[in-house]
């Protein structure tokens, strides 16, 4: 009985061999399985299902109105010259733009020296006006485009036009005649607004007994 219970185990183990089978543990199976089940759930994991979830904030489609912008790089003139009744003009640093006052005299109903007019250049009241206005062209002039008969350049600004602040008119001197007199203006949170609604600042400034009410010719 025991010479065959040798050869039976002999002849399973050659079956066993030559199939390329091999015989492992019961618990290698669980090991097996539990590390590939630790390998295949890595990387982040998803958000439990009772956690709070913040939307992002809808959009409004408004957008913020811009300021006017600060003072374009250059500086102004601190003197300016005049003609008529009247029109008041003041060069920039580079050339290419022009500050321009325009006013008639007896509209800002002021006639005798020391006479003077504050004008708030937002109103729309009807009451004594003038017109601020930054004229800006492609390329500097090579004459001021402004009391004189004489157009040696051709081009055409573009205009931006004041519509806050206030612009102070003063008649400083009267001529023999009359008819010349000289104007003091002061601008104060003077703002121009381009063709295309961009705002800009201009200093406050003063312009000291300006010669006026005599005709370009």
């Amino acid at each position: 009985m025991k010479t065959r219970a040798v050869l039976g185990s002999l002849f399973f183990a050659l079956v066993i061999s030559a199939c390329g089978g091999s015989i492992e543990p019961t618990g290698s199976s669980s090991s097996g399985g539990s590390s590939g089940g630790s390998s295949g759930g890595s990387g982040t994991p998803p958000p439990s299902p009772g956690a709070p979830v913040t939307p992002a904030p809808p959009s409004t489609g408004v957008h913020p109105t811009p300021g006017p912008t600060g003072p374009t790089a250059g500086t102004w003139s601190q003197t300016a010259s005049g003609c008529s009744n009247f029109t008041i003009f003041a060069s920039h640093s580079t050339g290419r733009r022009f500050l321009v006052v325009t006013a008639a005299k007896a509209d800002l109903g002021i006639a005798n020296l020391g006479d003077s007019v504050t004008i708030d250049l937002a109103s729309t009241s009807g009451g004594p006006s003038a017109s601020i206005a930054v004229d800006t062209f492609a390329r500097a002039p090579q004459e001021a485009p402004y009391c004189t008969d004489v157009i040696v350049d051709s081009q055409t600004p573009s205009r931006a036009v004041a519509t806050q602040g206030t612009a102070t008119f003063t008649i400083s001197s009267i001529g023999r005649e009359g008819d010349s007199y000289a104007v003091t203006v002061t601008l104060q949170g003077v703002v121009v607004r381009d063709p295309s609604g961009a705002l800009e600042k201009i200093p406050d400034i003063t312009y000291a007994s300006v010669g006026v009410g005599w005709l370009p010719g």
